[in-house]
């Protein structure tokens, strides 16, 4: 937290009705298991728990109060009608005593890669707060807001959805300098009914923008043209970043692939050259990634040097197209974390352009509702057009891809692979983050000696 703050204050910030002695608190917590002496516990519901159970748990650890939404037996505690709604505002109180920039950032695909670029690259500048792993719901938002330091210079906070809503309640307690919309596609669709719906739950990511601040637009999505005219009603800095369109204000070179499929290009601004972007993680949608973190050093007036520099030495999110060493001489891209429909294709793609021996391993997409059918079979036929050898495992492949190419059990894929590897064989292993993939992730790698 930024500085300790008192009840009273924590009272106002939410709303509630403070009952016992006013105190002092520098830690908030939703754990009881993570609980110390003198935090603040909140006492979060959720259709399978009850936070108010465990307050006479939180009471013997020492906690100094907590915030409940019905009367507990413990000294101090604020009553609130919405503990989730009262943890978002605690989170948010913080956020306003920060005097550094807050970048919040949401997309179908590539949220996790961009937060991590972003970190990195706003490192050379000072310290950078972010999100951690994937905390970017509506409780994993105020987590990361509370985690903000009076040290911190920037704080860079992914957010992400399951429903309409969920990002426009995080994006209203952020309130961000810089918001970014990278991407939508149907990824997690089954909570939003359509593409439409997906489109319009990302655009939420400038519900906490005022005039003046930034805003950061894919141009290359068919999306833009709403989202454009949704933050020019709000007055905000428009920066837009494209692979394809010279106009955009962040574009690219011509792309150049080295045998990893790590890309190299130029990185021009309003038509200028600023840099050379030559990348250490495979794809081309990871200059995308790059042209997005670049936008928000245009818009902050960061140097390109460094911060083209920090982008170059980035290696990369484990399970992300991370590349391993594999048995046997091979090359094993992992990129078991998710998948959803785009990124799949992205995955496709970057296989394709390569040379020599290659086998693509794709396991089932998730939360595609009733689209999911459509998906899988457009999908396999796509990388079997692409690529001479494509496995496949889950029932959604099995019943669109050819039987012969399917695998039923795990333990067959991975005896069939580990036949197959040759010296230079290049493996990439994509599904969704339910299907466990990087099971044969590690049976295909060679393992790290400690």
């Amino acid at each position: 937290m930024i500085r300790p703050f008192s009840l009273k204050e924590l009272t106002q910030a939410t709303g509630g009705r403070l009952v016992g002695q006013d105190q002092v608190i520098s830690r908030i917590n939703t754990d009881t298991r993570q609980l110390v002496p003198g935090d603040l516990f909140v006492a979060l519901t959720g259709p399978h728990f009850d936070g108010h159970d465990f307050v006479s748990v939180a009471d013997a650890k020492g906690v100094r109060a907590c915030v409940v939404s019905r009367h507990c037996h413990i000294a101090s505690q604020i009553v609130v009608a919405d503990t989730h709604l009262a943890f978002g505002q605690l989170g948010q109180a913080n956020r306003r005593a920060f005097e550094g920039k807050v970048i919040a950032l949401t997309g179908s695909a590539g949220k996790t890669t961009v937060k991590e670029m972003l970190a990195q690259m706003l490192s050379t500048q000072g310290q950078a707060a972010k999100t951690h792993h994937n905390l970017n719901n509506t409780i994993g938002v105020p987590m990361t807001l509370l985690a903000i330091e009076a040290s911190d210079d920037f704080a860079v906070v992914e957010m992400g959805a399951n429903a309409p809503g969920e990002i426009a309640f995080s994006s209203i307690m952020a309130e961000p300098d810089v918001a970014m919309l990278l991407n939508a596609s149907e990824a997690h669709i089954s909570g939003f009914t359509d593409l439409a719906g997906v489109r319009k739950a990302k655009c939420e990511i400038f519900k906490g923008l005022t005039a003046g601040k930034g805003a950061i637009l894919n141009r290359d999505d068919a999306g833009y043209a709403g989202w454009l005219a949704v933050v020019q009603k709000i007055d905000c800095q428009v920066t837009d970043f494209s692979l394809s369109n010279p106009d955009a204000v962040l574009s690219a070179g011509p792309l150049v692939t080295n045998e990893q499929g790590c890309a190299s290009c130029d990185v021009y601004v309003r038509n200028t050259i600023v840099g050379k972007l030559q990348l250490q993680v495979p794809g081309h949608h990871q200059v995308m990634n790059a042209l997005a973190v670049l936008s928000v050093a245009e818009y902050l007036g960061l140097p390109f040097a460094d911060c083209i520099g920090a982008l170059n030495q980035f290696t990369g999110v484990p399970g992300r197209v991370s590349i391993k060493t594999g048995l046997n001489g091979s090359h094993v891209y992992d990129d078991t974390y998710n998948a959803s429909p785009a990124s799949v294709e992205a995955a496709v793609d970057l296989l394709a352009n390569m040379e020599g021996n290659r086998i693509l391993v794709l396991a089932d997409m998730a939360e595609l509702g009733t689209v999911s059918q459509q998906h899988h079979a457009r999908l396999a036929a796509y990388a079997m057009k692409q690529l001479p050898d494509v496995r496949f495992f889950g029932p959604e492949y099995g019943a669109a891809a050819p039987e012969g190419a399917v695998y039923k059990n795990k333990s067959d894929l991975i005896d069939a692979l580990l036949t197959d590897v040759k010296p230079g064989t290049r493996i990439l292993i994509k599904g969704a983050h339910s299907m466990h993939m990087e099971e044969v992730v590690s049976a295909l790698t060679v393992k790290e000696i400690a």
